[in-house]
């Protein structure tokens, strides 16, 4: 379970668990997305894909979540550091164009603790302005989590 600005409801954190996306084997769960894997691909470019989040988020900064993407290199690289300077180009393009179409990206960093995949990928998460989170309950385990949104 991710705490902090980020949470699953109990619903999709087992959904979460359940597909495990591929963690329990060796093989990497974000390469090759087109063949394998059940995600809608929004948008491909030469380096990278922006996809869906099939285990989106459901709140994010004391907000319901409404649309939850990624950009996802194509080839397996660990780190930011490890792109090329073109990937890099690229990369910032697509940034750019989430950022201008309403999303907040995020990207966790390789000694980051709740990080699940090597294979380095940007959240990009789009809030609904008008369900704010007013209450939140949330117990570990069993996973619970109980929260109240209003509309502003």
């Amino acid at each position: 379970m991710q705490t902090g600005p980020t949470m699953r409801t109990r619903k999709s954190q087992k959904r979460y668990i359940d597909g495990e996306h591929g963690l329990s084997t060796k093989e990497c769960p974000f390469c090759d997305l087109t063949n394998k894997d059940p995600r809608e691909i929004y948008e491909e470019t030469e380096y990278f894909y922006r996809a869906e989040n099939i285990y989106g988020y459901d709140i994010w900064d004391g907000h319901v979540v409404s649309e939850h993407q990624m950009i996802v290199p194509k080839r397996h690289i660990a780190t930011l550091s490890e792109m090329t300077h073109n990937e890099d180009i690229e990369y910032l393009t697509l940034l750019k164009s989430a950022e201008l179409n309403g999303y907040c990206a995020y990207t966790r960093g390789i000694h980051g603790v709740t990080k699940s995949v090597a294979h380095i990928h940007t959240h990009l998460i789009k809030l609904d302005d008008e369900k704010q989170i007013k209450g939140l309950f949330f117990n570990r385990k069993p996973h619970i989590v109980l929260f109240r949104a209003s509309n502003r």
